[in-house]
């Protein structure tokens, strides 16, 4: 139970188990600035003390840890990028702060972005795990595994990005003395710590990378256009497949089913991976809205209940998410009703019409409106951004923050009702926000473009 707790909120749970006096160590690598200060906070509040490692302690004793990756990275050729990374670079330093000479990207995903390369190193993110340090004459120096840079990519990225071992970042970050930029959201305090040691001047501010990412050109909005009219040939593939089974006769798992549409979507030659574990929860497993079939969950289909489907690809064009719920057996008046609810407020949101300055969590009652009418509601966000050929889940874009909107942006709608021990609906499709000029506009006014191409199932309807 303390684990579990533990795991919902943290910061509760420490404050009611710290005793006065004690040490709690930290690993200062694994806490951006921004956390870092609420945790000591927190730490400090009980009077104890806060301790930094040197070395983590799990590191030392997991024994039988995984080794990490050892494909190596490769580029992201600019048919599927749209924007060279000599562009990139120059539109960050132009969205610098005017007192900083450096600026430190410290999340893997911006640097692969920025650069223009992907790697393997986490599931279903073709990330390479990397730091950069970016100066205003537009020099590169990116702290990576060096076995996993080969001289194509060498020659690929040109004389001005160098490659450095991870364990040089603090040496090059303390060499100069002059103003550098961090993002105190996700910069380690490791960093941030060697940077106030060293006395070198320190600007925290927003990533420039953050939103230059998150309006996809129109190069990425095309290949997001591909990537699902691929993704919809092996759902459909699926479904038709899906369809023909005879759940009375034939034991058909959930794992089952994670495989069978993983094997369609590999017939692609662009397929890489799925974009993130595949969710199929079959009638009480659906309710549970981060579920994850296991060997000890995984449940046989059988007629007469949903099957919750929420699953995505990477393509080499772009990243896809979807969520579909598929009767077994003849749907109940109260599963077509809640099914009913949340597709219309997935509908109804998806047409929208907004004007400029909008934000996602200013929209995110008309997702909601519907199945607050049924007296209840979904206990997860709305929707998040979406990359490309990067991460399912990608901010700072999402319909719970305050970030406006902007053309180019893509992102998920997610509505959904959860009925514990019985069953879930959750449905959703990808977006790309789009200018919509019409005659007699005094604002400017945006909207959202469908990119899922998955039918629903009309029967639930």
């Amino acid at each position: 139970d303390i684990i579990e707790t533990a795991v919902l909120n943290p910061l509760t749970t420490l404050q009611g188990i710290i005793k006065k006096n004690q040490k709690i160590a930290m690993d200062p690598w694994l806490y951006s600035v921004s956390d870092a200060r609420r945790w000591i906070g927190l730490i400090e509040a009980q009077q104890a003390k806060p301790v930094m490692l040197n070395k983590n302690p799990i590191d030392l004793l997991w024994q039988d840890r995984p080794r990490p990756s050892t494909i190596p990275a490769e580029e992201h050729a600019l048919k599927y990028a749209g924007v060279s990374r000599e562009e990139k670079i120059q539109n960050l330093i132009q969205k610098m702060n005017k007192d900083a000479t450096r600026i430190f990207v410290s999340d893997p995903l911006l640097v692969c972005w920025l650069l223009n390369i992907r790697g393997r190193d986490v599931e279903h993110t073709p990330v390479l795990n990397a730091l950069a340090l970016i100066t205003r004459q537009g020099t590169v120096s990116v702290f990576v595994d060096l076995a996993k840079i080969t001289p194509t990519l060498k020659r690929a990225v040109g004389a001005k990005i160098n490659f450095y071992a991870l364990d040089d970042v603090l040496k090059h970050a303390t060499n100069r003395y002059d103003t550098i930029q961090i993002d105190p959201v996700q910069c380690p305090l490791a960093i941030k710590q060697a940077l106030d040691k060293a006395k070198i001047p320190v600007v925290m501010a927003d990533d420039p990378c953050l939103l230059l990412r998150a309006v996809k050109n129109k190069t990425e909005i095309k290949g997001a256009v591909e990537a699902h009219k691929k993704d919809a040939v092996a759902f459909k593939k699926f479904l038709a497949w899906f369809k023909k089974q005879d759940f009375v006769k034939t034991k058909i798992t959930e794992l089952d089913i994670v495989e069978k549409l993983r094997s369609f979507r590999a017939q692609d030659p662009d397929y890489i991976e799925d974009s993130f574990k595949t969710i199929a929860g079959y009638g009480s497993n659906g309710a549970v809205i981060h579920y994850k079939p296991t060997v000890k969950t995984n449940k046989v289909l059988r007629s007469g209940s949903l099957l919750l489907l929420d699953s995505g690809a990477q393509y080499r064009c772009g990243t896809t998410d979807i969520t579909r719920v598929l009767p077994i057996g003849k749907p109940t008046p109260h599963m077509k009703a809640c099914y009913q609810a949340v597709w219309k407020g997935l509908h109804q949101l998806q047409n929208t019409r907004f004007v400029y300055g909008t934000s996602g969590y200013q929209l995110d009652v008309i997702a909601r409106k519907e199945v607050w009418q049924m007296g209840d509601d979904y206990g997860h966000g709305t929707g998040h951004g979406v990359g490309s050929f990067l991460s399912v889940h990608e901010g700072p874009q999402r319909f719970s923050t305050t970030t406006i909107l902007q053309p180019g942006m893509i992102l998920s709608i997610e509505t959904g009702l959860y009925y514990e021990g019985k069953f879930g609906i959750r449905l959703e499709n990808l977006v790309v926000v789009e200018e919509d000029k019409r005659k007699g506009d005094v604002k400017r006014m945006l909207r959202f473009r469908l990119l899922t191409q998955v039918p629903f199932e009309k029967e639930m309807l």
